[in-house]
């Protein structure tokens, strides 16, 4: 009898971990793609003036598990992101294996073609809302577009 509980234990188990890899999939196809920064936020303030120009040619793209994040055309940022669309808000990693400070914790949400990503240097602080506070300093809000063809 345990033996027929430990095989229906374990067959539900693989039910769940299928689905959930196929949610992971699905939404991995919907960040998909080159997203140009529209917007930006950090210390509680949206950019403007010098800061608002971070924007000017800033893009973000996503290939299979790669991401690259340019900006002015240059590679600020590349390597490969894990993403977990279960939790409340949708978290994702980003880690740059050539730089050893550059692994980074967030959340994004995507609506149409809008993509709004917060993130954090600091693995212990990922934010869980997407606004920033004044005093959070190196949280960073991007918004991003897909652009139009």
């Amino acid at each position: 009898m345990m033996r027929f509980v430990l095989v229906g234990l374990f067959s539900s188990l693989s039910i769940a971990l299928a689905g959930a890899q196929e949610a992971v999939e699905k939404e991995k196809k919907n960040l998909q793609g080159l997203w140009t920064a529209v917007g930006h936020e950090e210390d509680g303030k949206k950019a403007i003036g010098p800061r608002a120009r971070l924007l000017d040619g800033m893009s973000w793209e996503f290939k299979g598990d790669a991401f690259i994040w340019r900006a002015e055309m240059h590679i600020e940022l590349q390597g490969t992101y894990k993403i977990d669309p279960g939790k409340k808000p949708k978290q994702i990693d980003l880690a740059d294996p050539d730089r050893r400070k550059a692994n980074y914790v967030g959340i994004y949400e995507v609506e149409g073609d809008t993509l709004r990503i917060r993130f954090h240097e600091d693995k212990e602080a990922r934010p869980k809302t997407f606004t920033t506070e004044k005093g959070t300093r190196n949280h960073f809000l991007l918004v991003l577009k897909r652009p139009k063809e």
